[in-house]
């Protein structure tokens, strides 16, 4: 083992295989090395509740909890503070986090708790009960974003033809609706929509609806209180365009 003592460059050790240096401070919590600039404390190294701290005498830093894999603010002396300390700043920022689990985002409670966003695309293609109608390939695409429980879909679907359609129609969803508990569930697990169409599709007719538990977009054609499969399929003409904007929840 080498130690070298320089006025100018401090100290450097130089050991193989061995820990460089050990620094053990006895009985008490508090500094186990101090850092100085022109005779100036910036900051230190220390241990409070067996926990090891970095940080400054004015702002506090850093505790690294003792036992619990977790890294939690702290105050000058190492004791853990609460919504004290900012990461980042505005001209100051990090660049990606990634996370495995969620964020609590105004509070510390479940309601608080977003745990999943995702944007994706997803395939517009149209089921029928008989017959096809194909969509163009450049308009056959529907947007999903997804915060939390809830899914927004966008997008603009065209016919480019059409071979004897008739009866349901419905769509695929990226992610099944949420079941209701509780009495009525018919009625309140249902979301209706109404949404643009054009070249002989009657938009005052036709709602989306998203069933509890099912994975399809179903387009009903609406007559007063009632909704029926009736004459849906028939009203897809090649050219015909849907513009859907439609939200739902997730389990």
């Amino acid at each position: 083992m080498a130690i070298t003592l320089d006025g100018s460059n401090g100290i450097t050790t130089d050991i193989a295989s061995n820990e460089s240096a050990t620094f053990n401070r006895d009985t008490t919590d508090g500094d186990i090395i101090i850092l100085q600039k022109d005779n100036a404390t910036v900051g230190s190294i220390g241990t409070k509740s067996d926990r090891l701290f970095i940080g400054d005498d004015s702002f506090g830093g850093l505790a690294f909890s003792n036992g619990v894999s977790t890294v939690f603010p702290a105050d000058s002396s190492g004791s853990p503070s609460d919504n004290t300390h900012d990461l980042g700043t505005s001209s100051n920022r990090f660049k990606d986090l990634y996370l495995s689990g969620g964020v609590y985002l105004g509070g510390t409670t479940s309601t608080n708790y977003l745990d999943d966003y995702e944007e994706g695309e997803f395939s517009g293609a149209l089921t029928l009960g008989s017959g096809t109608v194909t969509l163009a390939a450049s308009s056959d695409t529907l947007e999903y974003t997804k915060i939390g429980r809830v899914v927004t879909i966008t997008g603009l679907l065209r016919v480019d033809s059409v071979s004897s359609p008739s009866g349901s129609v419905s769509i695929s969803l990226p992610f099944a609706v949420s079941s209701v508990v509780g009495s009525g569930v018919e009625n309140t697990a249902r979301s209706f929509v109404g949404f643009n169409v054009s070249n002989n599709l009657n938009v005052n007719n036709f709602v989306l609806v998203a069933a509890e538990n099912e994975s399809n977009l179903n387009i009903f054609n609406a007559s007063g209180t009632s909704l029926s499969t009736s004459n849906v399929g028939e009203s897809f003409k090649s050219n015909s365009t849907i513009a859907i904007n439609f939200s739902y929840r997730v389990a």
